[in-house]
This record gives structure tokens, C-alpha cells and sequence, in this order.
């Protein structure tokens, strides 16, 4: 799996991948937008790396075992993820989301059922 494209394409969907970056620095410049799409940039590339993480630790862990491992990876520790759950950001939520949907998606549509991924060295 190429997590930096997986990415990138999470970043456009979301409207925060480089070019859309630069596209709204080229045209009537607002700080205040090139910031949030940052951000926005920021929080699905840390979701990206959580989720990465959470996979290549376990790839057999079933979706809700990743995501609560993808939480933990991205905030810290089990009581400190339980209380800053509720205050990760939206989008942040939505691309672990959106990489678990690609993950799961993938398994279950390679061999009909859900496969087992095969490590890559």
C-alpha cells in the first residue's frame, strides 16, 4: 500500500492537497482559508501515519480495533484518547474513516471475501 499517495488522494477529496493549496495562494489570497486547508492537510496526513501504523502493528485487527489503535497513535495514551476523542477535529475523524474504509474495501474485494494482506518487507 502506498500510504503517501492514499494521502494525497485523501487531501484532495477533502480539499486540502498541495495544488489546491497553491491554487488558493495564486488566486484572491485569504490567510485565514490557506491556513485552514493547512490544517485540514495537517490532520489527514497525521490520520494517515496513525492508521499506517495501527495496520503494520496488526494487519489482521479487525476495522474497530484498528481505529481505536489509530486514535491512540494520534493522541497518545488510553485515558488521554477516551477524553480527547470527543475534541480530535472533524476531518481528522473522517480520514481515518475514509483510510479503514480503503483498507477493509480492499481486503474484502481481492478474493471475494476478506483476505489476509501480505507483509511487505
Amino acid at each position: 500500500m502506498n500510504w503517501d499517495t492514499l494521502a494525497e488522494e485523501c487531501c484532495r477529496e477533502h480539499g486540502c492537497s498541495d495544488q489546491q493549496i497553491s491554487m488558493a495562494m495564486a488566486g484572491p489570497y485569504s490567510r485565514t482559508i490557506v491556513q485552514d486547508m493547512r490544517r485540514k492537510q495537517n490532520d489527514v496526513r497525521t490520520s494517515a501515519d496513525a492508521v499506517r501504523r495501527a495496520y503494520l502493528a496488526n494487519p489482521h485487527a479487525s476495522r474497530e480495533e484498528m481505529r481505536r489503535q489509530s486514535y491512540k497513535f494520534i493522541l497518545g495514551g488510553i485515558i488521554l484518547s477516551v477524553i480527547l476523542q470527543a475534541l480530535l477535529s472533524a476531518v481528522a475523524k473522517m480520514a481515518v474513516e475514509w483510510f479503514l474504509n480503503h483498507i477493509f474495501n480492499k481486503q474484502e474485494t481481492s478474493n471475494g471475501g476478506i483476505s489476509l494482506p501480505t507483509k511487505q518487507f
